[in-house]
């Protein structure tokens, strides 16, 4: 495939030169408001919290291994990981290891060649490259796939709420009503209310995100908490006789999707990769290995634990079996992640309204009335809530969006990216670039077609 746009000479160690090519007769122009990515932050961390977090920086600093590291963690550790057990009892241990260990490599490559790309044409987000090289209205299908994305995230946080209170509503001394699914729903509707919705309205949250890193530690020490209960009770007298090595075929598929959702991060790199100190392809490579490589092992640690401690009882989250009114270390582990949710509730509602912004050639949110800013913000928090509430499972979300979204956004779209950059061939990438990349293009394509219609045809059958 030919260049597109322009003739880069790269050296990937090296920051790019780019020259316009000399063959093409004008120049592609973006909308003019796709300068900014609608999932990448602004750069600038301001807010009440920096006091707090000013000696943190100072040890971590801006641009560092460190903190791309941590960026990229906290990027993709989330609300995910309370399915991987049932993603390990749907695939067997032997193929969610396995999957496991290919979604981290894709997801390392993916970003790769991505920041490649982003040398090579100058796009600095996945909007203006959808648009620059797949031509217009491209990048308007891409911010819907950012929408969905993100705004299923923000469904998934409502009804991950409900699964941290449904062990201590569901207790004897519980009152009637709130037993009901009706007086649940009041319940996740006061938290909404009183955390959620507030969080969602304002323009900027910069100071959010320093609370969404936070969070990676409740993520952490959740995981933590899972391993001690599960060797305190489902493996205290051993594996279980029901534990499977492999699952069967549609098992796998659903695993696969989950893990797809899991690791989605490809969206973020790009504000890493602008906030790095001397940014290569070959450096990103390098703290996105690292990164990605903690975060499978803590995908693989609450997997198999959480799975070897429940066995066959796992169904959507494993929020739902633990019992935090016995289990002070489990309550703590349930307070983080609560926080996580909400705070990630409010993060993810950003892009889903700048998608909309983008669309109705609205400009930037800062560039957006408040008024409607908060009218958007409210009819889309409202929406998330409603949804939550009426659909039955997490597990159908995230199912949902790591098959059609992720299928696009980390293995489909990235692959196109590659492809369509600028000298793409056998000779000019090698081999492995070559194959990797067209791997990409075929799996993400099996992950949209076949799993979304597992998807569909699970809740259906239901």
């Amino acid at each position: 495939m030919s260049p597109r746009a322009t003739e880069p000479i790269i050296n990937e160690d090296e920051h790019p030169t780019l020259i316009p090519s000399l063959s093409q007769g004008n120049v592609l122009e973006l909308p003019p408001d796709s300068d900014k990515s609608t999932a990448a932050a602004d750069g600038e961390h301001r807010g009440c919290l920096n006091t707090v977090f000013d000696p943190i920086k100072g040890v971590v600093p801006s641009g560092g291994m460190a903190s791309n590291v941590f960026n990229l963690e906290s990027a993709t550790l989330g609300a995910g990981i309370v399915m991987l057990p049932s993603g390990f009892l749907n695939s067997g241990i032997i193929i969610a290891t396995l999957m496991l260990v290919y979604i981290c490599f894709t997801t390392v490559y993916s970003i790769r060649i991505l920041v490649i790309t982003r040398d090579k044409t100058g796009f600095r987000s996945y909007e203006e490259m959808a648009c620059g090289l797949l031509g217009r209205g491209a990048d308007y299908f891409t911010a819907f796939l950012m929408f969905v994305f993100c705004f299923g995230t923000c469904v998934g946080y409502v009804i991950s709420v409900g699964d941290l209170l449904s062990p201590l509503l569901n207790q004897p001394s519980t009152t009637g009503f709130l037993r009901t699914s009706m007086g649940k729903n009041v319940i996740v509707g006061v938290v909404w209310l009183v955390a959620m919705l507030p969080l969602s309205l304002p323009k900027e949250i910069n100071s959010l995100r320093y609370a969404s890193a936070v969070g990676v530690f409740f993520i952490v020490f959740f995981v933590i908490c899972m391993i001690v209960h599960a060797a305190m009770n489902g493996l205290k007298d051993g594996i279980g006789s029901d534990i499977r090595l492999v699952g069967d075929g549609w098992g796998i598929l659903n695993g696969f999707t989950l893990f797809v959702f899991a690791f989605i991060c490809q969206v973020n790199c790009f504000e890493v990769y602008e906030e790095m100190k001397g940014p290569t392809p070959r450096r990103m490579t390098r703290d996105s290995s690292v990164a990605m490589s903690m975060v499978g092992l803590l995908y693989f640690l609450s997997g198999i634990f959480g799975y070897l401690d429940f066995g066959n009882d796992l169904e959507g989250s494993v929020l739902k079996l633990y019992k935090p009114q016995d289990d002070v270390m489990m309550a703590i582990g349930y307070v983080g992640i609560a926080i996580k949710i909400c705070g990630g509730f409010a993060i993810c509602i950003q892009p889903s309204r700048d998608a909309i912004y983008y669309v109705l050639g609205w400009g930037k949110t800062s560039d957006v009335d408040s008024w409607k800013n908060l009218v958007v913000s409210g009819v889309l928090a409202t929406l998330a809530l409603v949804l939550g509430l009426v659909l039955p499972s997490i597990e159908v979300v995230f199912n949902f969006l790591g098959s059609f979204c992720g299928g696009f956004l980390a293995f489909i779209l990235p692959a196109l990216y590659y492809m369509y950059a600028g000298n793409f061939s056998l000779k000019e990438v090698g081999w492995f670039n070559y194959a990797v990349t067209y791997q990409l293009l075929i799996v993400g394509v099996f992950a949209v077609v076949f799993g979304t219609a597992l998807t569909i045809y699970d809740e259906v059958k239901k």
